[in-house]
């Protein structure tokens, strides 16, 4: 995904959202750091190089915000705010990844996980050197305690996108998560059907 694609993304989501009489909030999308710049971050940092972190904020974006209220007035029972995702700038992801791996097993390590963006409660989305991306939850330091979420940062984006990238509903992303699917159940109840482009049975 290029920032080309991203921006459509986005602006598909608001024109879906705009039909429903949900109100955009915020929606920005940050310029790429580029390639040379991300190289050198990684460097003063002391990371290894990472292609798939390198394609998202070297190439994509350094970062988006995109924000939407399901009604109009906050003052509404029915008012819901979806705050998110507010993403990473690699500055940030750098940032929390030195302290997901602080503790960390060597297989975690080995895996550099680079967070896209994180919850209050410390669950945190990372993009790995294989260009999967998995959940990291507080407390879990090894990767087979990651829980595996899409296969590329291309697959993630587009199926939150999907759900009009709504937080699960109870703001607990492992509630959301699928033991028998193997990754996130978009269709499942944590995600509001009213917002979701997905075909239900």
């Amino acid at each position: 995904m290029d920032t080309i694609e991203l921006s459509a993304l986005l602006a598909d989501t608001s024109e879906f959202l705009t039909g429903l009489d949900a109100r955009i909030r915020k929606h920005e999308i940050r310029k790429p750091v580029g390639v040379e710049s991300f190289d050198q971050l990684l460097k003063g940092h002391g990371v290894e190089s990472h292609d798939a972190a390198k394609m998202w904020f070297g190439q994509t974006c350094d970062g988006f915000d995109f924000w939407w209220d399901s009604v109009d007035y906050v003052e509404s029972p029915d008012y819901i705010e979806h705050p998110g995702p507010e993403s990473f700038t690699l500055e940030q992801s750098l940032q929390d990844r030195a302290m997901i791996l602080e503790d960390a097993q060597p297989s975690l390590v080995k895996a550099s996980p680079f967070p896209m963006f994180t919850e209050g409660n410390g669950d945190t989305m990372c993009l790995l050197s294989d260009g999967t991306v998995r959940l990291h939850t507080a407390g879990n330091d090894s990767l087979e305690s990651l829980l595996p979420v899409e296969s590329s940062c291309d697959a993630f984006w587009r199926s939150w996108a999907s759900v009009s990238f709504q937080h699960p509903e109870s703001l607990y992303w492992p509630r959301a998560w699928s033991e028998s699917l193997g990754s996130i159940d978009w269709r499942g109840d944590q995600f509001e059907k009213r917002y979701s482009r997905l075909v239900y049975e």
